[in-house]
C-alpha cells in the first residue's frame, strides 16, 4: 500500500528493442510464440495455485470460527479464576484472525485472482494471437507476391512459347507458299501479331509482378521487426503487471504472518530489482545465433527475352503499344482508384490518431486526479494537485469500520485515514509489534480536530 505511485500503463520510449534485434526472422518468431505459451501455461498453474490456497484459507478461517463458536459455548468461571478469563480471551482472538483471515482472502480473490491475474492471463494469450496472427498475415503476403511472381513468369514462357511456335509456322509457310496460301498467310499474320501482343502484356505483368514483390518483400522484413518492437513494448507492460501480482502474493502471504518480515522484505526487494525491459536478456544471449530475415529481392529472368526473340522486349521496361495500350490504361486507372483509396485511408487514421490522443490524454487527467501517475509524467506534484480537504487526500477511505481498515493494511508501514462507526476520525496503521517483533500488529488512534484543521 504505502500509497506509491502505480507504474505506468503507457509504452516506454526508451526500451531497448532486443526482440526486434535478435528474432527478427521466422525461426525467431516461432521462438517468441513457444515463450509466450509456457508463459500463459506458467499463469495458468499459478492461478490453481492460488486458487487452492484461497479455498484453504477460507476452509481454515471456517474452522477456525468453528472452534471459536464451540468455546463460547463453555461456561467460563470467570468470576473465581482469573486465567479463566484470559482463556476466555484467547479464544475471543480467534474469532478476530478468522474473520480478518476471511476479510483478506475474499479481496484477494476478488482483486488479485479475479482481476489482475484474469486479466494478465488474457492479455498474455490475446499477445500471443496477435503476435501469431500478425506474422501470419505478412507470411501469407509474402507468399502471394512470390507466387504471382513464378505464375507472370510461367505465363510469360507460355506466351512467348506460343508466339514462337505461330511465328515458326508462318516463316515455314511464308518460305513455300503458293498462290492459294494468300489468305492462310494472311489469317496466320494476325494470329502471329495477337501472340506478340500476348508476350508483350506478359512482359509487362512480369516486370510489374516483380517489382510489386520487391516492394512487399523489403516492407516485409520491417514490418516483422515492427511487430516484434511492438511485441516488446508490449510484454514491457504485461511483465509489470507480472510483478503486481508477485508484490501481492507476497503482500498475502506476510499479511496473514505466514512469512517472517525479513523474508516478505527480501522477496520484495528481489521483486522491485526486477526490470521488465530487460526480462528477456538471458534468452537473447542464448539465440544470440539465430539469422536475422534479410530482403530477397527478385530479378528479372534474361532467358525469357531469349526465348522470344522479340528485339522489343528489354530486360525491366515495359512495352507501350496498340497491344498493352488498353492494358496500360487499365492499369494506370487501378492505380489512381487504389491511390485515392489510400489517402482516403490515411486522413482517416489521422483523424482517429487524433482523436485517440485526445482520449488518451483525458484519461491520463483522470487517472492522475485519482492519485494515478504515469511514468512519463513529473515525480514532483504540481500545484494543482495540493489541496487541504481530507476527502481529496489519497490515504483517506472515507466510512469503514476497524474490521475492513485492517484488511486494507498489507505490509509494515501501511496506513490509512477513515471514519468509524461513530463519526470519529481514525488514523489505522500496520507496525511492528511492541511485544513481538517479529510480527506486525495494527493500531487505531484517534485524530481530533482544532479549529477545523484536520
Amino acid at each position: 500500500m504505502n500509497h506509491r505511485h502505480p507504474s505506468s500503463p503507457y509504452i516506454l520510449n526508451n526500451i531497448i528493442h532486443q526482440l526486434s534485434d535478435n528474432f527478427s526472422s521466422d525461426e525467431g518468431c516461432r521462438l517468441l510464440s513457444n515463450v509466450l505459451s509456457e508463459e500463459c501455461k506458467v499463469l495458468q498453474d499459478i492461478k490453481k495455485i492460488l486458487e487452492k490456497r484461497i479455498s484453504f484459507d477460507e476452509q481454515y478461517a471456517k474452522n477456525l470460527q468453528d472452534l471459536t463458536t464451540n468455546a463460547n459455548r463453555i461456561t467460563w468461571p470467570i468470576n473465581t479464576n482469573a486465567i479463566a478469563s484470559v482463556s476466555r480471551e484467547v479464544f475471543l482472538q480467534w474469532s478476530h484472525v478468522a474473520t480478518t483471515m476471511s476479510s483478506n482472502a475474499e479481496q484477494f480473490r476478488k482483486t488479485v485472482l479475479d482481476d489482475l491475474l484474469k486479466g494478465l492471463i488474457e492479455q498474455k494469450n490475446d499477445s500471443k494471437k496477435f503476435l501469431d496472427d500478425e506474422k501470419r498475415r505478412y507470411d501469407g503476403e509474402h507468399r502471394k507476391a512470390q507466387r504471382d511472381v513464378a505464375d507472370a513468369e510461367k505465363r510469360y514462357l507460355d506466351e512467348a512459347k506460343i508466339y514462337v511456335a505461330k511465328n515458326n509456322e508462318l516463316t515455314k509457310l511464308q518460305n513455300n507458299a503458293r498462290k492459294s496460301d494468300d489468305s492462310r498467310i494472311k489469317n496466320l499474320k494476325d494470329v502471329v501479331i495477337e501472340k506478340r501482343g500476348n508476350v508483350y502484356r506478359a512482359h509487362n505483368d512480369y516486370i510489374l509482378k516483380i517489382r510489386e514483390y520487391n516492394f512487399i518483400d523489403k516492407e516485409y522484413v520491417q514490418k516483422v521487426r515492427s511487430l516484434l518492437i511492438y511485441h516488446e513494448e508490449s510484454q514491457s507492460l504485461l511483465n509489470r503487471s507480472w510483478q503486481s501480482l508477485l508484490e501481492a502474493m507476497v503482500n498475502y502471504l506476510s499479511n496473514k504472518h505466514c512469512e517472517p518480515i525479513t523474508t516478505a522484505e527480501a522477496l520484495r526487494r528481489m521483486i522491485s530489482s526486477l526490470e521488465p525491459r530487460h526480462f528477456y536478456n538471458e534468452m537473447c544471449r542464448i539465440h544470440s545465433n539465430i539469422t536475422q530475415m534479410t530482403t530477397n529481392p527478385q530479378t528479372f529472368n534474361e532467358l525469357l527475352l531469349q526465348t522470344s526473340g522479340l528485339t522489343k522486349v528489354k530486360s525491366n521496361q515495359f512495352i507501350g503499344d496498340g497491344s498493352t495500350k488498353q492494358d496500360l490504361k487499365q492499369n494506370l486507372y487501378d492505380e489512381r482508384k487504389h491511390l485515392f483509396e489510400q489517402k482516403r485511408s490515411i486522413d482517416y487514421i489521422r483523424m482517429r490518431k487524433g482523436w485517440e490522443e485526445q482520449l488518451r490524454d483525458e484519461l491520463k487527467s483522470i487517472m492522475k486526479s485519482v492519485g494515478y501517475r504515469s511514468d512519463d509524467e513529473s515525480n514532483g506534484d504540481s500545484d494543482e494537485d495540493l489541496t487541504d480537504r481530507l476527502e481529496d487526500q489519497p490515504y483517506f477511505h472515507g466510512i469503514i469500520p476497524r474490521n475492513q481498515s485492517i484488511s486494507q493494511l498489507i505490509q509494515k508501514g501501511d496506513y490509512l485515514v477513515r471514519i468509524n462507526e461513530q463519526g470519529k476520525i481514525v488514523l489505522s496503521i500496520l507496525w511492528t509489534d511492541p511485544d513481538n517483533p517479529s510480527r506486525l500488529k495494527d493500531g487505531h488512534f484517534l485524530i481530533h480536530e482544532r479549529n477545523q484543521v484536520r
